[in-house]
């Protein structure tokens, strides 16, 4: 006899690793241009461009996508993007070699699986599939077992075990030839790969360390069953980022021929990702006590009381860790409506979000900021976030006395010139009765960028 479990629907929507995703500027690499004998020599025009069409979601779940079954437990993320090479009338003279950048955490790196589509334009089909990386194995396997030093030179991603083809190719892809190594010990700490089959793929994984911005989000409510917008901290700290470069044959544009392509990428979260951050519960709740970090190098000590977060910012020169990380502030969600003068005559308010973030300024203070919380396009159900300012262009002051904005500022204006309501806005996130509890997500920026090439400096 079968039994069925029940597990709260909304429990499970909860954990969520978020994840931010970025186009930014398109950049240009290796172009020259000189000429000599003849001042009027004409230069050659080169136009290269990218966007984005489509982004299925900017969270992934952090729970594993494999299961004993070998089933799927989810479905890949998605971004759709186009390249060109031309703009109006003014095609590129220059020859360009296109391919994409992919900037993000090694934590969540390796944990993901990558894969690359050709689209029609016209259709919005895939028409081809490279294989799928999965980039935790290709790096484990490259480096080799750490006692004996031993590292594949060539794979076959097929035997991956964490592997779901998306759709068919030449099995030929399947063979990669690799070098260099991620370890420390490497003097690059780069690894190239490369199909001669199929697809042509080839792509680099770079490994950096800065020290990078990031949010885990603390769930909020009245009570443990309750989900109000989550609390996030606002943290820095030391963190290893793996840069990956991936190039198509396709990605290639003549000089003097108009052509746009698309391409779609898969992500998928291959198994969930642990740490003491995903462990992590708001004071006065029990595990705590493991979360919180000793005192760093420079005698800072770590926040024993998450009240303290919130109640008052760290004295002048001095900083809250958490989980080793230094605090930055924090910033939570609220719902308000558009102002009346943003709607049009006889519509009734509509509501919207806004985000409210604090910042410690180093001095023994803090800084409120207001953004806007917008979806991208009309029907999409993924946001950008922007700032509110006075209808003026000023930034809005907040009255710490009063704990409000509003007076002379119940009216925001956003960067997009729509008037947001700003009576009801509180910069506690404790107002009505809330409190914090679990962690439920962990927010990284991660950029996506096009990147051209320029294909032979001899044709210039």
């Amino acid at each position: 006899m079968s039994k069925k479990i029940k597990i709260p629907i909304i429990r499970y929507l909860s954990y969520l690793l978020v994840v931010s995703l970025l186009f930014t500027g398109v950049t240009f690499s290796r172009y020259s241009m000189t000429t000599s004998g003849d001042s009027a020599a004409l230069l050659s025009r080169f136009h290269c461009s990218y966007k984005v069409d489509e982004i299925s979601a900017t969270s992934i779940p952090n729970v594993n996508y494999w299961l004993n079954n070998n089933s799927a437990a989810s479905t890949a993320r998605t971004l759709r993007y186009t390249i060109s090479n031309f703009k109006g009338d003014v095609t590129s003279d220059v020859a360009v070699r296109a391919h994409l950048r992919v900037y993000l955490p090694a934590e969540m790196a390796r944990h993901l699986a990558l894969q690359i589509g050709s689209m029609n334009i016209e259709e919005g089909t895939v028409t081809s599939y490279t294989p799928e990386i999965v980039l935790d194995e290709l790096i484990a396997k490259r480096d080799g077992d750490a006692a004996q030093g031993i590292a594949q030179t060539t794979l076959n991603t097929s035997f991956f075990t964490n592997y779901y083809d998306s759709g068919v190719h030449n099995a030929e892809d399947e063979e990669l030839s690799i070098s260099g190594s991620l370890a420390e010990t490497a003097s690059s700490r780069t690894i190239s790969a490369v199909s001669e089959g199929g697809s042509g793929l080839s792509f680099t994984i770079t490994a950096s360390n800065k020290a990078a911005q990031y949010s885990i989000g603390f769930q909020r409510g009245k009570n443990e069953n309750d989900y109000a917008p989550q609390l996030y901290l606002d943290l820095v700290r030391e963190t290893e980022f793996y840069t990956i470069d991936l190039y198509l044959p396709s990605m290639e544009f003549p000089a003097g021929q108009p052509l746009t392509k698309m391409y779609i990428v898969y992500l998928t979260l291959t198994k969930r990702l642990k740490g003491s951050d995903f462990q992590a519960h708001w004071s006065g709740v029990e595990g705590v006590d493991a979360v919180l970090a000793t005192t760093d190098e420079a005698g800072n000590v770590p926040v024993d009381d998450n009240s303290v977060l919130i109640s008052s910012p760290p004295a002048a020169g001095e900083a809250y860790y958490y989980n080793g990380a230094r605090v930055l502030g924090y910033h939570f969600d609220q719902t308000t409506q558009f102002a009346a003068q943003a709607m049009a005559e006889g519509d009734t308010p509509k509501s919207t979000t806004v985000r409210i973030q604090c910042l410690y300024d180093g001095d023994g203070g803090y800084n409120i900021n207001l953004f806007h919380v917008a979806p991208i396009t009309k029907d999409s159900t993924e946001n950008y976030v922007h700032p509110i300012t006075t209808a003026q262009g000023s930034a809005i002051v907040f009255d710490k006395e009063n704990n409000t904005f509003s007076g002379n500022f119940s009216t925001g204006t956003c960067n997009q010139h729509i008037d947001i309501d700003l009576k009801n806005i509180t910069a506690h996130p404790f107002t009505g009765e809330l409190n914090a509890y679990q962690v439920l997500s962990k927010s990284y920026e991660v950029n996506f960028k096009a990147l051209f090439v320029q294909a032979s400096e001899s044709e210039v």
